[in-house]
């Protein structure tokens, strides 16, 4: 076999293992934050039929194009409804596919390095969540690795029809993603260009990209207008353009650059030092292969966080496509390159980083030790969790003792990743749905509303906002009349009746008492992280 047909073998392997660790345990999980809106998408689609932008309360959405919702619909057509196991699919086969990518793009250079950089990969918090997920922003970040991956490609293999596909790369992330889904991988494309000076390619991929971005666009505001008229349109900017741009507060070019060393651990903040470390070597020409390479993914990945710094509207997952680079550049201390100027630094930091990660699974469980202690998790299943990480504790001592020191870096790696994700599917979803699982207390509310039907007043809430959290788990179309959106004392006493009253403790409690003089209560519980109660107004 082949040196290249050894490595595809390879990558879909890890590929395979990684789609696992991040599909696995999602079955039973109810719907919480951000990505409730993504599952009353397909919900309302299931149920109605597709249509050219996903719906939420019967009406379009302006702010996303509808292929992740024809996605999850799909995966979702075999359960019958859409689950969370079904609904994140989609983003689970987009890592396991990033995986794979970022395998064949660094192990012809070197295997450890890739292996290593995947690991690392899956070791930062913000991909391992967003990968366990309903993630867009995930699949952006596969297309912009691939698109990478295409220029890169086509010219180490000597294949120029590669870049064939760069064209494709930027549709699919325009249907995933709007304009941004060009921007981002666009970008990645012009660093390898310009870093290898390809002048005329450059050009001729600007103007692809920016004729696809214009057409594109132009295809998307006329199908919103044919669609909904000319205020959906027009929404369809704000959401997706204008609105992004809008400086209402102080500007903050830097945002992703100073504010990224948590969400992004381990991935950033190595990079950074293994950047500032490598610097000599990267700025000295005639350089080699391999770190001609991290040049370009160090480019690719700092115009990225620069970029998507300007717009007003910043959250850590619109970042993601950067996150396959930046583990690339942390692994780099595994591929070293004899007599560089920093080998010693970088051989040092390699060796402080494998006793980091042959002692991980023992520091956390420590520190679910002292969660379950003092976090007032005391019901917390933490056996399960523990037996796991003793268990690879186990398996990095046995490393430690058969295996040769250059064999025992890589395998320290599998195993801190195997430790991070027990943390994080074992203990940290656990603990996020005990707190933010509504499904219990709607789904009361709902069994009283079947028994004797009236209109559903959400106090306080917003359609776009906290409501989207009751709709998700109700399972039905929830239409006007019903729900209604009171917000004082006022509005209560208005409302039809019969109603069922969703609302608060704490807002319950400032009501004036005569509010809910002749009501009864039907159910208390926990809705969006919060103690709310139900009431029936007779």
């Amino acid at each position: 076999m082949s040196d290249a047909a050894a490595i595809r073998r390879e990558s879909w392997l890890l590929g395979g293992i990684g789609f696992l660790l991040f599909i696995g345990g999602l079955w039973q999980q109810p719907f919480i934050g951000f990505e409730s809106r993504f599952a009353v998408f397909a919900q309302e689609m299931l149920r109605h039929g597709p249509g050219w932008f996903p719906t939420t309360w019967g009406e379009p959405y302006p702010d996303y194009p509808v292929t992740g919702t024809l996605l999850i619909a799909f995966f979702s057509l075999p359960f019958g409804a859409v689950t969370r196991f079904s609904a994140a699919l989609p983003t689970a086969l987009a890592a396991a596919l990033n995986l794979v990518i970022l395998y064949r793009l660094l192990a012809p250079h070197s295997r450890q390095w890739a292996f290593v950089a995947l690991c690392l990969l899956v070791m930062t918090t913000t991909f391992l969540a967003e990968a366990r997920a309903i993630s867009l922003d995930h699949m952006v970040a596969t297309v912009t690795l691939l698109a990478f991956y295409l220029a890169y490609s086509a010219d180490r293999s000597a294949r120029p029809e590669l870049r064939r596909w760069l064209p494709l790369a930027l549709i699919l992330g325009f249907c995933l993603r709007g304009p941004l889904g060009i921007v981002i991988p666009a970008s990645a494309v012009v660093c390898y260009y310009a870093l290898s000076s390809q002048w005329r390619a450059l050009l001729r991929f600007g103007m692809q990209a920016a004729a696809l971005l214009a057409l594109m666009w132009l295809a998307l505001l006329a199908l919103a207008y044919w669609q909904h008229g000319a205020d959906f349109m027009h929404e369809v900017v704000r959401m997706q353009v204008a609105g992004r741009m809008e400086t209402r507060g102080r500007p903050e070019p830097f945002y992703y650059f100073t504010r990224s060393f948590g969400n992004y651990a381990l991935s950033y903040p190595l990079a950074a030092l293994t950047l500032a470390l490598l610097a000599p070597a990267l700025l000295r020409r005639p350089r080699g292969a391999a770190l001609q390479l991290m040049l370009m993914l160090a480019a690719a990945a700092l115009l990225i966080l620069a970029g998507l710094s300007v717009p007003e509207t910043k959250k850590p997952r619109y970042i993601l496509a950067a996150t396959p680079m930046l583990a690339a550049l942390a692994a780099w201390p595994w591929a070293t390159i004899a007599g560089s100027p920093a080998s010693r630094a970088l051989r040092w930091l390699r060796a402080t980083l494998e006793v980091l990660f042959a002692v991980l699974p023992l520091l956390l469980i420590a520190a679910l030790a002292v969660i379950h202690r003092r976090g007032g998790y005391d019901d917390l299943p933490l056996l399960l969790p523990c037996a796991v990480l003793a268990a690879l504790q186990i398996a990095a001592l046995i490393a430690r003792l058969k295996l040769a020191a250059p064999r025992r870096g890589a395998v320290y790696a599998g195993i801190a990743a195997l430790a991070m994700w027990s943390g994080a599917a074992l203990v940290a979803e656990p603990m996020l749905l005990r707190k933010h699982d509504s499904s219990a207390f709607v789904a009361a509310v709902e069994a009283e509303r079947r028994a004797q039907p009236g209109t559903l007043a959400l106090f306080g809430m917003t359609k776009d906002g906290a409501a989207i959290k009751y709709l998700v788990n109700a399972d039905v179309d929830l239409a006007p009349p019903s729900p209604q959106f009171p917000r004082d004392a006022a509005a209560l006493a208005a409302l039809p009746r019969p109603a069922y009253l969703v609302i608060g403790a704490d807002a319950a409690g400032a009501l004036p008492e005569s509010a809910l003089a002749s009501a009864r209560r039907i159910a208390s519980g926990q809705f969006n992280g919060e103690a709310f109660l139900a009431f029936y107004l007779p």
